[in-house]
């Protein structure tokens, strides 16, 4: 029952007559004791009928049938504020209950409320346990976490070599631990310096669609500190920063776009002009210029 209702919750149609079956096979199988219907219902209604009332009050039945790990749904609607009125106060408490049924979500979120100060005192002590405990639970979030406390020297002493180790146990599926592999390597920092390893974390960041990965290897061929100068590499990187939108990636796809021919215009005024209403300043400077003096396109002082 839970399966066919979770196969038609997973082929859902335009209409929603597919949902509609999944969430009654679903209510069946609660009835009947299943203690994980609450929860998936909780889910139905959060993330594809986006009823965050109905959402909660599933996942507060699916706690009471022993899925502790609903808590962290429950205080995330809190948090996020997006489908019910953000509630701070009630995503910690929340939080809490989670971590004392020993989910590892709840700790990891927990341990950010801690640090920042949010709704409760700013205490890094607290929130590094937390870290800690929800890191054995196998919480990447959590690596991620710890892993800049022993960075910065954060309540532990400064252990760039063990931050080095944690940011690599999760580099396969955490941006951010994979980017900062490539900050360390370039620097030498918890590792040997290697250029080389850099680049592989920063290509390996971009291809998670990040785009801060992707003009660092941008700027990396395009200044020629560390690695040979390459503009056509540059501009690459800086063009797939700009297909994600990057107003940075297009400016300067569009700088070096000029630079390497300064009669092909139109290509760098298409990337310009992006960058220009994303309100880079130096990209309506350059476009003011090119129609001031007439280069590459017809002059237009007006």
């Amino acid at each position: 029952m839970v399966s066919l209702g979770k196969y038609y919750i997973d082929n859902t149609d335009e209409d929603g007559k597919l949902i509609a079956r999944g969430i009654k096979l679903y209510k069946k199988a609660e009835k009947l004791g299943n203690i994980d219907s609450s929860y998936n219902l909780g889910w139905v209604y959060e993330y594809l009928l986006f009823d965050g009332q109905k959402a909660a009050n599933y996942y507060k039945k699916a706690t009471r049938a022993g899925r502790y790990d609903a808590y962290w749904n429950i205080a995330s609607l809190y948090y996020d504020g997006q489908l019910l009125p953000k509630n701070k106060k009630l995503a910690l408490h929340y939080y809490q209950e989670g971590a004392k049924h020993g989910d590892e979500s709840s700790y990891s979120s927990l341990g950010i409320m801690y640090y920042n100060g949010e709704r409760t005192p700013k205490n890094k002590e607290l929130a590094f346990e937390c870290f800690k405990k929800a890191a054995k639970k196998g919480n990447e979030v959590a690596y991620v976490n710890l892993a800049r406390f022993y960075l910065k020297g954060e309540v532990v002493k400064r252990n760039p070599n063990r931050a080095y180790e944690l940011y690599l146990k999760v580099a396969d599926t955490m941006k951010e631990a994979c980017f900062n592999l490539a900050l360390m390597s370039i620097d030498g920092i918890g590792c040997e310096k290697d250029i080389d390893k850099a680049i592989s974390y920063y290509e390996k960041t971009s291809m998670m669609g990040d785009t801060e990965a992707m003009l660092a290897l941008g700027n990396l061929y395009d200044e020629g500190k560390e690695v040979a100068k390459d503009k056509l590499k540059a501009l690459h990187y800086y063009q797939m920063a700009a297909d994600k939108d990057d107003s940075h990636g297009s400016y300067n796809a569009g700088r070096l776009l000029l630079e390497q021919d300064i009669n092909n215009v139109q290509e760098a005024l298409y990337y310009l002009e992006i960058a220009s209403e994303k309100g880079i300043g130096m990209a309506s400077l350059t476009i003011s210029n090119l129609y001031y003096y007439g280069v590459g396109i017809q002059k237009d002082i007006d």
